[in-house]
């Protein structure tokens, strides 16, 4: 949907499981969406190239099954552009962070303060619906949540932007 809707842009699928890029480049193709396997807490790809730097970074539903999440956020703060954003979504639906989640893949599931604060520290500005920072808010609300609350998370999802870099 992305390389769809961007079409002078060149989206890059990256994913950790060789087989999930096989199928996935099976069944989603398009002239700007190569895929390829890699580590994002290596920044490389399975053929040790780097990732290559990028004005957005989308991570869905990924560094909660990471052990090295802190070291992934600091690579893609470190290779986003000045102007770059991180668009992130992670359960965090607990009012404490858990260490070992019910369902064994994820190695922890943040609280929203506690993912707040790890965000903060390789970004200036963690944007969320909880706070209504939220880019398009009123979208948030009136679609996503309209009538109820169908999404309760409240720093799901987050945009980060102004990477801090040292």
């Amino acid at each position: 949907m992305l390389a769809d809707a961007t079409p002078k842009s060149v989206v890059v699928g990256v994913d950790y499981d060789q087989r999930a890029v096989k199928i996935t480049r099976d069944y989603f193709t398009a002239s700007n969406l190569p895929y390829r396997a890699g580590n994002l807490a290596m920044w490389r790809d399975f053929e040790d190239r780097p990732l290559g730097q990028f004005d957005c970074v989308i991570s869905f539903d990924t560094i909660e099954h990471l052990l090295h999440r802190e070291i992934a956020l600091l690579n893609i703060a470190e290779n986003l552009s000045n102007d770059g954003i991180l668009l992130l979504s992670t359960p965090c639906g607990h009012s404490r962070t858990r260490f070992n989640p019910e369902w064994e893949p994820h190695k922890i599931e943040y609280s929203h303060t506690d993912l707040y604060k790890l965000l903060r520290r390789f970004f200036r500005n963690v944007l969320h619906t909880g706070n209504g920072t939220f880019p398009n808010q009123k979208f948030w609300d009136n679609v996503i949540n309209a009538g109820s609350r169908r999404y309760s998370n409240v720093m799901n999802p987050v945009v980060c932007t102004e990477p801090i870099r040292i």
